[in-house]
């Protein structure tokens, strides 16, 4: 395990659903669990969608062993340089994989979309 190298700190999210007002479904992110995670990009990739370019990166991110993680929660990265927020970054979780498969690792396998 890469402990030393867990040195960004991530939040794992959930999709909720609540009703509004008028009793119509709004599906929306909350926090569930913010860990350290060791972040790697992986490689990046351009292409239209909807007459848009839209470039597409993926980052491999190792965290601590936690059981109820899914494909359907996103990570949330915040970027902070020198005690001031940079940028918020939001990756959908692809795929999942337990390291050797000792539950005391995991490798999510993230893409983040930017337009």
């Amino acid at each position: 395990m890469r402990i030393g190298r867990m040195n960004n700190r991530i939040t794992i999210q959930r999709e909720v659903v609540t009703r509004d007002s008028y009793g119509q479904e709004v599906k929306t992110w909350e926090d569930w669990k913010t860990v350290f995670a060791d972040m790697k990009n992986y490689n990046g990739n351009e292409s239209y969608m909807a007459n848009q370019e839209v470039v597409i990166s993926r980052t491999e991110m190792y965290i601590r062993y936690i059981p109820a993680v899914s494909v359907k929660m996103r990570v949330k990265y915040e970027e902070i340089w020198k005690g001031t927020l940079v940028e918020t970054k939001f990756f959908k979780i692809e795929s999942i994989n337990n390291i050797d498969q000792k539950n005391e690792e995991l490798k999510l396998l993230c893409t983040k979309i930017e337009q």
